[in-house]
């Protein structure tokens, strides 16, 4: 019934001829009421049936047409026409607001009254008018409470809908904000890996060449070097490309480099022939992601210094561990080439590596400068905030 509602609908108007036509036939064959009241009648009862058939999508309406007609059937008419008026009142409180379906009901149960009291007054008969009174006000009352019912049912069941909908709606945006994020991620990845790698590769090539007729063994070992880099980014541009191919995390995934991997970067700036200083204090702390942005951060201030730092000859490196905060800070010696850039300048014009320096730094909850040092040189900051801390 539920799935084909027009045929039910139909099937009620059809009923209610079916039960009241026949009637009226027989009262105009063999009754004694006058022609007319008898043509009103049959008149009354079609027009009732064909507004039936729209009591869902006008349920008030239809309302109001059936108990007028349903009225002056009664009054006019002399005839009871009880079950008109209790069908269109289901509609009018099943399909309509649980406001509009109380106000409704208590209208339609005042207007019954009112209109059979005056004409039961009119006629005189009191016997039979409330006889009449209380088989109507019966019937819509019945009619009129199960109305209410059914419209509370199906207004929780819609809402029920709605918030499953809505619910599906977050899940898909969810899963599509998180492959964002996660392209997001996986291109900041790529940049740091490549950038860094191309860096220290060309640098190293360039010194290899210039040694390769005057210190033999030195141009060796720097092609050794760029064996060894170029292996290790091989293995993560892998572990990067693989995450890529499958988002949701399906693809097995290499481990990522963390804080313990940073003397391999200040190694590599070494074979560059850069001159190089850890220094870590207190203890290590933070998950796998915070230590991976710590060495990316090292990474891509370290190649930054490749690129753009003049006559830097040293790049001092300094970690420091607190219980709910990591403090990374990059400091060479040179001086910036006119196309560097810092901390105050816009997104567009700062470039991609201190653009995800500051990115890491953020999803951390904390924050990253760059810029010259009061001393000279070149010095990055960043502030990252554990997940393992805890509360003092």
């Amino acid at each position: 019934m539920a799935r084909h509602p027009r045929i039910v609908d139909f099937a009620v108007a059809l009923g209610y001829l079916a039960l009241l036509l026949p009637g009226l036939v027989h009262t105009a064959h063999f009754g004694s009421l006058p022609l007319w009241q008898v043509v009103l009648s049959i008149g009354a009862t079609i027009a009732i049936g064909v507004a039936l058939l729209f009591r869902r999508k006008h349920p008030v309406l239809v309302l109001v047409i059936v108990g007028i007609l349903a009225l002056t059937k009664t009054t006019a008419g002399g005839l009871l026409d009880a079950g008109a008026t209790p069908v269109a009142l289901y509609a009018a409180t099943a399909y309509v607001t649980a406001r509009m379906a109380w106000l409704t009901f208590g209208a339609t149960l005042v207007a019954t009254t009112t209109v059979l009291g005056i004409a039961s007054l009119s006629a005189g008969s009191t016997e039979v008018a409330a006889t009449t009174l209380i088989i109507s006000l019966s019937l819509q009352v019945i009619a009129g409470l199960i109305g209410v019912l059914i419209g509370l049912r199906r207004r929780y069941q819609d809402a029920l809908a709605a918030r499953a909908q809505d619910a599906q709606r977050d899940r898909e945006q969810r899963v599509e904000l998180g492959r964002i994020t996660e392209r997001s991620t996986l291109s900041r990845e790529m940049h740091d890996v490549v950038g860094h790698t191309l860096t220290a590769i060309i640098n190293l090539s360039d010194g290899a060449e210039t040694s390769f007729d005057s210190d033999p063994d030195l141009a060796r070992q720097g092609i050794r070097r760029i064996n060894e880099i170029a292996r290790t980014a091989l293995g993560e541009t892998r572990t990067v490309v693989g995450a890529l191919r499958s988002i949701d995390g399906a693809a097995p995934r290499t481990p990522q480099p963390d804080a313990s991997r940073i003397p391999e970067l200040l190694a590599t700036a070494e074979a560059v022939g850069y001159n190089t200083k850890l220094t870590t204090d207190g203890e290590s702390v933070g998950d796998r992601s915070i230590q991976l942005s710590v060495y990316r951060i090292v990474q891509e201030a370290i190649t930054n210094t490749m690129r753009h730092s003049k006559n830097a000859t040293g790049i001092e490196v300094t970690i420091s561990y607190a219980v709910a905060s990591i403090t990374v800070q990059v400091h060479d010696n040179g001086e910036q080439l006119p196309g560097a850039i810092g901390q105050n300048s816009d997104t567009h014009s700062r470039g991609q590596g201190l653009t995800g320096i500051h990115e890491r730094a953020a999803l951390s909850g904390g924050t990253a400068t760059a810029g010259p040092a009061p001393g000279g040189g070149w010095h990055v900051t960043a502030i990252l905030h554990t997940q393992t801390a805890q509360p003092s």
